[in-house]
């Protein structure tokens, strides 16, 4: 199982923090882009939240891009994009 954490605007919007995903749900390749398609299945709140240029990914605390390959029992955080100051 995926560990899926939501932050900030997306966890506030979405209404929940956190959901768990069989990794066999996400196909023969699970990547950061399956899921987000999967996820995006939840309605259109869902998808319009997790495109890529709305929310940006980590696995296991580093910085991922839709091509990486998930494994059960990774941990995957979305959260929107942030500037610094």
């Amino acid at each position: 199982m995926l560990s899926i954490l939501f932050f900030g605007q997306l966890r506030e919007r979405l209404k929940t923090d956190q959901l768990s995903v069989d990794l066999t749900t996400l196909g023969n390749k699970p990547t950061v882009q399956a899921l987000r398609v999967h996820l995006a299945k939840s309605g259109e709140l869902w998808q319009e939240l997790l495109n890529s240029g709305n929310c940006l990914v980590a696995v296991n605390q580093t910085m991922a891009t839709d091509e990486t390959v998930l494994t059960s029992h990774d941990e995957v955080a979305l959260f929107p994009p942030v500037t610094g100051g």
